[in-house]
């Protein structure tokens, strides 16, 4: 089924995931270049990520039961099909909902983060009317701490945990970043 957040993005289309995307999701997981920048920071394997992504399908089945529309999506090529990777908006009790994405090695550089954050920020804010959201992300992964400050997230701190906190308010709001960070205005 299509995710609801389709905000006529130019290169992807998003829906729930199903089973046939385990080998994709493998791939992606598997891969410890891309999961070292996750809170697992260790490549996962194919007997966990298979028992995450039946997780990722009951929970979504009940959304789809509960007209819920949060969760966990795939992100799709337009063009050609071939998975770009997941994303998600979830509310994770923080002062917003969390927004998240993962993209597999291949499709690193190429601007896909940057449209799926936009889509997110779109569909919260203009269909769910949220007042802004949450991200978090590495220390060491300059890649995604610059698609968030691109898409007008602002750092918020660091976390116990070694995490930097960003967060962006809906348009109609305005945020002041409560701590300075040295990749703000490199980055930005």
């Amino acid at each position: 089924m299509q995710a609801p957040i389709n905000n006529k993005p130019k290169r992807l289309y998003f829906r729930r995931f199903t089973a046939s995307d385990l080998p994709a999701i493998i791939a992606m997981e598997s891969d410890v270049k891309v999961m070292c920048f996750t809170s697992f920071r260790r490549a996962l394997s194919p007997t966990e990520i298979e028992a995450r992504l039946h997780k990722i399908l009951a929970r979504s089945a009940e959304r789809e039961a509960e007209k819920n529309s949060l969760g966990v999506w795939g992100a799709f090529s337009l063009s050609n099909d071939a998975f770009v990777g997941w994303c998600m908006l979830e509310d994770t009790r923080q002062p917003f909902l969390e927004i998240g994405y993962m993209l597999p090695q291949h499709q690193w550089g190429k601007g896909y983060a940057t449209e799926i954050v936009k889509a997110l920020q779109h569909y919260a804010f203009r269909r769910l009317q949220q007042p802004g959201l949450w991200a978090i992300t590495q220390t060491e992964n300059p890649a995604s701490i610059a698609v968030l400050l691109k898409c007008g997230f602002i750092f918020q701190g660091c976390l116990p945990n070694g995490l930097h906190s960003y967060q962006c308010l809906n348009p109609d709001g305005q945020l002041r970043p409560v701590a300075s960070e040295s990749s703000n205005a490199r980055l930005s």
